[in-house]
C-alpha cells in the first residue's frame, strides 16, 4: 500500500512542481493550483477565522446561490483541462460538506495531488476517505491550554485524536498553526510533536482581522514587533529540525518587512522594490468558493474594492480573468513567498525528500500498528 501511494504521491508532485518550475522560469500566468473553500460551514467557532457563515444569525433566510456536488466536479475538470495540478479542499469545514465525500473521490480517480485541510473532528470516523488524500493537513495551534483557547474547549484533544488515527492509517499529515499571542512560545512543543510522529508543520500569523470579528480577533493578534520577534525565533528553530516547511527566505522575508504587517503594497508605492518577484496568487493560484465566486487569495476575498465574478455568470475564463493580476507588488502573507520559491528547480528535490520522509514514517507506524 505504501509503496503504490509513494509510487502515486512522487507522480502527483512531480506534475505539480514541474509546473511551478515552468513559471518560475517563464512567468505566464496560467492556472495551477486550485483552493477549493467547498462550504463556509464549520462544526468549530475558532475566534480568527474569517469565514463569515459561523457567524451568521440562526434563520437567516439563504439567498446566494451555491454550488451543487455536479457543479464542484464539473469546475474540477475545467480547472484539470486548464492545467491545474494541486487541489486543496478548505472551509469552513470540508468535511462537513455533504458533497465532500464526492469532490474527493473524483479527485482520486482523477489522479491530481490534493490536500484536504481540516480541523481533524471528523476524520477517525471517515478514514477510509482520508486515505485518498494526497496529504492531509490538520490545524493544531500549540498544547491544550493554547489550542483550546482561541479554538474552543476540547479541540485539542479532538485534533490529535485525528492525527493519530491518521498516523495510524498510514495516512500523511502536516500541521497547520496560526501564530497568536496564545501560542507565541509554543514552537518548540509542536516542533517535538512533529518529530516524534514522523509530522512537519507550517506557521502562519494571525495578521488580518475579519471585518465581522474585528474587536474580537484584534485581543489575540501580535503586534508587528512581536511577529517579527516570532520569526526570528522561528528561523533559528530551522536550524535545529527539518520539520518545519516554512523557507528560510519567507522568514527572513518576515523579519525585514519593511512596513506595517496589514499593509498591502501596491506597484506604484516607494517600498514596492522591496519583494519584486510577481507573486503567484492571481498568477497561477486561485480561490473558489461554495457560491462560484473566483478570488487571487485570501487577502483580495477581505478587500471592499475587489468584486469578484462567480463561474455562473460569466463562465470559469472570465472569472479567472476578474482575479487575474491585481496591482498589487507584496503584502504579509508569507505563504506567497514560499509559494515563489516553490519555482525554483531546487524544491523538486525537497518535495521529492519530504515525500519520501512521509512514505517511510508512515509504513514505519503501519509496521508498528501490526
Amino acid at each position: 500500500m505504501i509503496t503504490h501511494w509513494l509510487a502515486r504521491n512522487i507522480s502527483q508532485r512531480s506534475r505539480l512542481f514541474f509546473g511551478l518550475v515552468r513559471f518560475g522560469m517563464t512567468r505566464q500566468p496560467r492556472p495551477l493550483i486550485a483552493n477549493l473553500f467547498i462550504t463556509e460551514r464549520c462544526n468549530a467557532r475558532c475566534l480568527y477565522c474569517y469565514v463569515a457563515d459561523v457567524n451568521r444569525p440562526d434563520g437567516t433566510p439563504e439567498t446566494q446561490r451555491r454550488m451543487s456536488g455536479p457543479e464542484w466536479l464539473d469546475l474540477i475538470d475545467r480547472l484539470i483541462d486548464r492545467g491545474v495540478r494541486y487541489f486543496t479542499l478548505v472551509g469552513g469545514e470540508p468535511m462537513v460538506s455533504p458533497d465532500c465525500a464526492t469532490i474527493i473521490d473524483h479527485l482520486y480517480r482523477r489522479n491530481v495531488f490534493f490536500n484536504l485541510t481540516t480541523n481533524g473532528s471528523l476524520v477517525p470516523k471517515q478514514l477510509d476517505l482520508v486515505r485518498k488524500a494526497s496529504q492531509l493537513t490538520i490545524s493544531l495551534d500549540g498544547d491544550e491550554a493554547a489550542n483550546d483557547a482561541l479554538r474552543g474547549a476540547g479541540w485539542h484533544a479532538r485534533a490529535m485524536k485525528a492525527i493519530d488515527a491518521a498516523i495510524s492509517a498510514g495516512v500523511p499529515v502536516r500541521i497547520n498553526t496560526v501564530v497568536t499571542k496564545a501560542n507565541r512560545d509554543q514552537i518548540g512543543s509542536i516542533v517535538a510533536l512533529c518529530e516524534d510522529r514522523n509530522l512537519f508543520v507550517t506557521f502562519s500569523p494571525c495578521i488580518d482581522a475579519p471585518e465581522f470579528r474585528q474587536a474580537e480577533t484584534r485581543k489575540w493578534m501580535l503586534d508587528d514587533k512581536d511577529v517579527k520577534a516570532f520569526f526570528t525565533d522561528l528561523l533559528a528553530w530551522k536550524r535545529r529540525t527539518n520539520r518545519i516547511m516554512n523557507s528560510d527566505v519567507s522568514i527572513q522575508y518576515m523579519i525585514d518587512y519593511p512596513t506595517d504587517f496589514e499593509r498591502v503594497v501596491m506597484r506604484d508605492d516607494p517600498e514596492a522594490g522591496y519583494y519584486e518577484a510577481p507573486c503567484t496568487y492571481g498568477r497561477i493560484q486561485y480561490h473558489f468558493n461554495e457560491f462560484g465566486e473566483v478570488f487571487p487569495c485570501g487577502i483580495w476575498w477581505n478587500r471592499p474594492d475587489y468584486a469578484a465574478k462567480t463561474v455562473f455568470d460569466g463562465g470559469l475564463d472570465m472569472a479567472i480573468a476578474n482575479a487575474s493580476d491585481r496591482p498589487c507588488q507584496y503584502c504579509s502573507f508569507c505563504n506567497r513567498v514560499d509559494w515563489d520559491e516553490m519555482t525554483r528547480p531546487r524544491s523538486l528535490l525537497k518535495g521529492i525528500d519530504m515525500t519520501v520522509r512521509q512514505a517511510l514514517g508512515a509504513r514505519s507506524n503501519l509496521t508498528a500498528k501490526d
